[in-house]
């Protein structure tokens, strides 16, 4: 277990680190204005995602090099990417109301709790 964990990490360590600088390198290129960057992680990152799950359901990956790539360094890469391939699943499966749901949950949700965390944030840390 200690093992897999720690190659985890060092997947979602890279993955970071390589979403730092993508980010930096794409908002230098593509200017400011729009967080282009992170559009670009987000998109390139569900696109590695969904090319990592077509290969290892082909192949015979070892556990470690499936955690190292798939949760591990695109987790820690976009998060989005592990969001995306879950929605993906469901309407694969035809499962289309709980994709629908998952995706309007996760979108309605995550913008509700960025805000009730900054008003929060703005309260705590007032003068």
């Amino acid at each position: 277990m200690i093992g897999k964990m720690l190659v985890l990490a060092l997947g979602g360590a890279c993955g970071a680190a390589a979403r730092y600088a993508a980010v930096q390198l794409v908002g230098r290129l593509a200017g400011g204005g729009f967080p282009w960057g992170t559009l670009a992680v987000n998109v390139g990152g569900c696109f590695l995602m969904g090319l990592a799950a077509a290969a290892m359901a082909r192949t015979q990956w070892p556990e470690r090099a499936a955690l190292l790539i798939a949760p591990g360094f695109l987790g820690g890469f976009t998060t989005f990417s592990a969001f995306s391939l879950e929605a993906l699943g469901y309407a694969q499966t035809g499962a289309w109301g709980h994709a629908a749901a998952y995706v309007l949950a996760s979108n309605a949700l995550g913008l509700g709790a960025a805000a009730a965390g900054f008003a929060l944030g703005r309260w705590a840390w007032s003068p």
